[in-house]
């Protein structure tokens, strides 16, 4: 044992003429000599911290690794070490880490492995108890060990890094061994030789050279961390060994390393001039500064100009500060790729996943725990909270994926709160990203392409959606958003890919993100007597592409003004006091995460009702004359999502029929009950009056008296008068002629004649109004009504079928349309020539 240790202190020494390896030795050397230790090794201790790292030990042998990762809590916990030890790595950490990194070697080599002094392992901490913004990073702080925050925008490949070089000197052949590499390229000062003087000519042997990967990545500060008039900044961080391609870009990451300050080279060039220029004559400039031991000397060659200098973060640890869902999560893997999910929790969490599971009318509590602070919209609470559970991705053989995202767009008036939950959706997922359809280019929400400074090499930039990867990326302003704008996410919101071709670079790249998007009506507030097309300044599409629409109505009603009052003041009062969910955040972050990694399937029964479901959608589209954009198969693959979606939210994996129905109920509100203006009858009465002055002019040929005839100019009159009907007086009326025909059908008359529907009803109508000596100018103003919605019927809606024509419209006849499902005649009554579909 001290055979080995003093060969330990010669190759450290030997390298490192630093008074504070001592201290690590020395503490090493005394630990070993305690039984307690021997112990700790043995595993007598078996929730001790070193046993902990014992089984890492076996872990990186088995795979094959280099580097050992050390929980920063348990050092400070660890009875062995004191506080001065510590105070010294945390101060220091960039003069100690040679040797921390010697020490882990000795370690692997205690515990019989033989490969330990073969292999460059490399430390790595985590769970630092200080987290440091990325704006705190100071002169002050170089050298010391500490953790930073912030989120990832730019990486780089990974490439080669020299760290330890073996040399051939030219002149004598001799060979030096283990030239740690310190942040550039250096060679030996002399040649190890004592008859030899060579300082200069070396050739390095790459074969027994020790090489690492080597990635740099731009990070920069959270948003909720930049001072108010202050612009984000960023920092480059270098990644090396295994835990490069650990952080992807928009990943909010958690770096644990120390600063160090390097020559801006960028900054040091002429204008114009190339990185590669200066580059090419490192060697002979390394050389001149040896000899002249005079400070940095051969910056001269550069040009005049001042010597600038940038930090640069060096990491030894990766971890996410948040997972898809708000976890920390070391190795980074998407919830949805975990193979079994109940090894990811704990038995608390599982408890609390369980105890929510077996509530009672569990969708609408986890509905009303979406968005607390924003009064009522239950519906929209719904939608999100599908999108959050979201679908289940597939692929095809052919290899074509089929997105499991859901998206939404909530239009309506304004102060609705739309972007509240907006805002509620970027706190509640940590990879979200919000921003503005006005303030956003094609760029800047798919991806960019930069020439990097330092190697005039070109990259690609992340965008929104890039950014917001396995998350949500919410735009709000969405209708601002220009016409060439929206047609760069085409791609994104459907196929879920950004391909990119510019500057030399062909690259598809992922875009995995359910898109929530907010917007205005075009007038300023929504038209009730237009569809949402003619509402909303979206191309169709785009329409398409999102499975949910909500209109939100700014409507005045006392009460329900008097509750939004109530519930704004209490917020202003009480704040969170004033709001009592039925689930917190955190039961629902880790719910959610757990339901997400079921895939769900269809029974029978629920398949059934999609497809009859669908099939009455596409239906009700056909009898429609005008419809704002078609009801496609994506309309079906939405239904698809959705119901998928509403199946993990009762963490059930099979998809029930109530599941359908219940998302079915919200595409049909959030699609068709938006639209209820009144009805225009102008084309149908001008067609009557036409019929009317042509049967006119029949009796005046036959010389017949009609009796109801008046002046021509007053009929004209009159059809101008009332040739406009509210949608609920239409939907009245509309149903009692449906009613009327099913009780003639169960009589066994299929084909009924028009006017006989009329007068039944006219006479019903009277009746129950009480009005029963009415004017005969009042008996043909409420038979000219029923008439307009009994041609309505015929004409838009597609319920009513002519069997019989004749040349009056009283005598011709009637039936139902056998090619309807009557089951849910209320969504067949659009009451609308544009409906929504």
């Amino acid at each position: 044992m001290q055979s080995r240790l003093s060969n330990f202190q010669e190759q450290v020494f030997d390298q490192y003429q630093d008074q504070t390896g001592y201290k690590i030795v020395s503490d090493y050397e005394l630990r070993e000599d305690d039984p307690n230790y021997q112990a700790y090794i043995e595993g007598v201790e078996q929730n001790g911290p070193l046993k902990y790292y014992v089984i890492q030990a076996e872990r990186i042998k088995v795979e094959e690794k280099s580097t050992m990762f050390i929980d920063f809590s348990h050092l400070l916990s660890y009875k062995f070490v004191d506080e001065n030890f510590i105070s010294n790595i945390v101060n220091s950490y960039h003069r100690y880490e040679a040797y921390l990194r010697k020490a882990v070697t000795q370690f692997m080599s205690d515990l019989g492995h033989q490969y330990a002094k073969e292999r460059y392992f490399q430390i790595g901490y985590y769970n630092l108890p200080q987290m440091n913004k990325i704006r705190d990073l100071k002169v002050m702080a170089l050298g010391r060990l500490m953790s930073i925050h912030g989120t990832v925008t730019r990486t780089t490949e990974v490439k080669p890094e020299l760290i330890l070089g073996t040399f051939k000197c030219q002149e004598c052949g001799n060979i030096t061994e283990n030239i740690e590499q310190q942040f550039k390229y250096t060679e030996p000062i002399r040649c190890s030789n004592d008859n030899c003087m060579n300082r200069s000519k070396w050739e390095v042997i790459n074969t027994d050279s020790t090489f690492t990967d080597w990635q740099k990545l731009r990070v920069q500060e959270h948003s909720g961390d930049i001072p108010a008039g202050s612009m984000p900044r960023s920092i480059d961080v270098i990644l090396r060994g295994e835990i490069v391609d650990t952080a992807k870009p928009g990943d909010r990451t958690i770096f644990t390393g120390n600063l160090i300050v390097v020559p801006d080279i960028v900054q040091l060039l002429k204008p114009g001039e190339k990185p590669q220029q200066s580059t090419s004559n490192t060697a002979k400039m390394k050389r001149n500064d040896a000899r002249n031991m005079d400070g940095v000397t051969g910056m001269k060659r550069l040009g005049v100009r001042d010597l600038s200098y940038k930090l640069v973060f060096i990491a030894n640890s990766v971890h996410a500060a948040d997972s898809r869902f708000g976890f920390s999560n070391v190795n980074s893997a998407d919830d949805e790729e975990k193979q079994d999910a109940m090894k990811q929790f704990t038995i608390q969490e599982r408890h609390t996943v369980m105890m929510m599971k077996d509530q009672d009318d569990l969708f609408l509590k986890l509905s009303q725990s979406i968005a607390p602070s924003v009064y009522g919209h239950l519906d929209v609470k719904k939608g999100v909270l599908l999108q959050l559970f979201g679908g289940v991705h597939k692929s095809t053989q052919e290899g074509i994926k089929l997105r499991g995202d859901i998206n939404i767009c909530i239009v309506g008036d304004p102060s609705t709160a739309k972007s509240q939950f907006l805002k509620y959706i970027c706190s509640f997922l940590p990879r979200s990203i919000y921003t503005s359809g006005k303030a956003s280019s094609a760029a800047g929400l798919t991806a960019s392409v930069l020439k990097d400074p330092e190697t005039g090499e070109f990259c690609i930039e992340a965008g929104a959606l890039m950014l917001a990867d396995h998350g949500v990326c919410c735009i709000d302003e969405f209708d601002k958003m220009d016409v060439k704008d929206q047609v760069a996410i085409h791609e994104a919101m459907e196929q879920q890919t950004i391909s990119i071709a510019k500057a030399g670079i062909h690259a598809t790249l992922n875009a995995r993100a359910s898109i929530l998007a907010a917007a205005n009506p075009i007038q300023g507030r929504y038209d009730r007597s237009k569809s949402l097309r003619y509402n909303v300044d979206i191309s169709p599409p785009i329409m398409s592409r999102f499975d949910l629409f909500f209109v939100i109505f700014d409507e005045k009603r006392d009460d329900e003004d008097l509750m939004i009052a109530q519930h704004i003041v209490n917020m202003h009062r009480l704040k969170e006091d004033s709001l009592h969910p039925d689930f917190t955040t955190d039961q629902l972050q880790t719910y959610i995460k757990f339901c997400r990694s079921i895939k769900p399937k269809f029974t029978k029964e629920s398949a059934f009702m999609l497809k009859e479901e669908y099939k009455r959608m596409r239906q009700a589209e056909k009898n429609a004359q005008k419809s704002s954009y078609k009801i496609t198969v994506r309309a079906l693959e939405s239904l698809v999502r959705l119901s998928e979606g509403m199946a993990r939210a009762h963490c059930d994996f099979e998809i029930k029929p109530n599941y359908v129905r219940e998302v079915c109920r919200l595409m049909r509100n959030s699609n068709i009950n938006i639209i209820k203006g009144d009805i225009d009858f102008s084309d149908i009465q001008e067609d009557i009056n036409k019929d009317r002055q042509r049967e006119r002019m029949m009796a005046q040929d036959q010389n017949q008296m009609v009796v109801d005839s008046q002046p021509q100019p007053n009929a004209q009159a009159q059809g101008e008068k009332k040739i406009k009907m509210t949608y609920e007086e239409y939907q009245q009326i509309a149903l009692r002629v449906i009613m009327v025909m099913k009780d003639f059908e169960a009589r066994g008359e299929d084909n009924v004649r028009q006017g006989e529907i009329v007068d039944l009803l006219t006479k019903q109508l009277e009746v129950e109004t009480q009005e029963r000596q009415t004017t005969l100018e009042k008996s043909i103003e409420t038979s000219k009504r029923i008439g307009n919605v009994i041609q309505f019927l015929i004409t838009n809606d597609g319920i009513l079928m002519i069997s019989q024509d004749a040349k009056v419209r009283g005598d011709r006849y009637l039936t139902l349309n056998v090619n309807v499902d009557m089951a849910n005649i209320t969504s067949l009554l659009q009451g609308s020539k544009e409906p929504v579909y």
